[in-house]
């Protein structure tokens, strides 16, 4: 049966894969026909909702249906309509090409070869693309109680694995999953956990590898540094602790940066203040070290000769000096 990839989903699924056993035979029929019925036989979760089958194979069909026009017509008779995607992934040389270009054509989903799954550039080229759009669009046109907060890990795990690679694709992960799950997970302190821990997750990897890429957009900037204060003055403290982690990661980057002034003369001032708010708050204790750390930062940016990359503009607006008196 679907099984939502959470904590014990992704442990049960690992303890199937566990169980295969390689026999030399590559019933794909059997295997596409299955999911496809599966996907289609779930009940709906929206108007909207978008059902993709991702077919990964390393062999050419040598049990069930064997012939590409048999394939085709089986799973035609599936799906029977319906609205769903097939995206075929053929590892090394050893699978019909013909066959899964003809599947992904027939649902205008798309095929690609993949030698080596080691590579980032093939990561990068071949299974990213087809996961954007139907994962992507799933998850924003969603009631939010329907959002899986795996789409939020799988990402997270994308940019952690090719990094500075994914720069490219990072504004359109922002504007699919970040609006609408900072929304969630702020009306509250408790509601949406997962959610909330996977979105502060993602958004320390984006900062880490993809740094530019938070840079695109003012507007989206702005609700960033408003989130990471909303984190780190969680009363949660691994909540708070990604927080305050993130912030210093940014406030680093910042500094090597050309926007390095421009931020500071924003966000400066009112980044001093909440900090200083839970550091003086005995619910964020735990926190004090990283506290402390990101506060020497602060003053040391300010301090003169203190660094090469210091700030060099006013922090507030200057008032020009009265003119002198007759």
């Amino acid at each position: 049966p679907l099984t939502k990839m959470d904590g014990a989903g992704r442990k049960k699924a690992l303890d199937a894969i566990a169980q295969l056993n390689v026999g030399g035979t590559t019933n794909l029929s059997g295997g596409l026909l299955q999911g496809c019925d599966l996907l289609l036989n779930k009940p709906e979760t929206g108007a909207t909702a978008t059902r993709a089958v991702l077919l990964f194979t390393d062999g050419m069909a040598n049990a069930g249906i064997q012939d590409t026009p048999g394939i085709l017509a089986a799973s035609a008779g599936v799906i029977a309509g319906r609205s769903c995607s097939l995206f075929t992934f053929g590892f090394g040389s050893d699978h019909n090409e013909e066959c899964l270009r003809a599947l992904a054509e027939s649902t205008s989903g798309l095929y690609y070869f993949i030698e080596k799954s080691e590579d980032n550039d093939v990561v990068l080229t071949k299974l990213v693309p087809p996961l954007l759009d139907p994962v992507l669009g799933d998850y924003v046109r969603s009631t939010p109680d329907a959002r899986d907060p795996e789409v939020l890990s799988l990402f997270t795990c994308l940019i952690n694995k090719v990094q500075a690679a994914m720069t490219q694709e990072v504004p359109r992960v922002f504007d699919a999953v970040f609006k609408c799950t900072l929304e969630m997970i702020t009306k509250n302190f408790e509601d949406n956990p997962e959610h909330r821990a996977n979105l502060f997750n993602l958004l320390r990897a984006i900062n880490h590898h993809c740094f530019p890429a938070l840079l695109t957009d003012q507007g989206n900037f702005t609700l960033i540094i408003e989130s990471i204060k909303w984190a780190f003055k969680h009363t949660e403290r691994n909540v708070a602790d990604t927080g305050l982690n993130t912030l210093l990661e940014l406030l680093q980057n910042i500094q090597q940066s050309a926007f390095s002034n421009a931020f500071h003369q924003q966000y400066y001032l009112g980044l001093l203040q909440d900090v200083f708010a839970v550091l003086t708050d005995t619910l964020h204790k735990p926190g004090f070290k990283l506290q402390a750390i990101i506060l020497s930062h602060l003053f040391l940016a300010v301090e003169d000769g203190a660094s090469a990359h210091q700030i060099t503009s006013p922090l507030w607006p200057q008032v020009p000096p009265p003119p002198p008196s007759p």
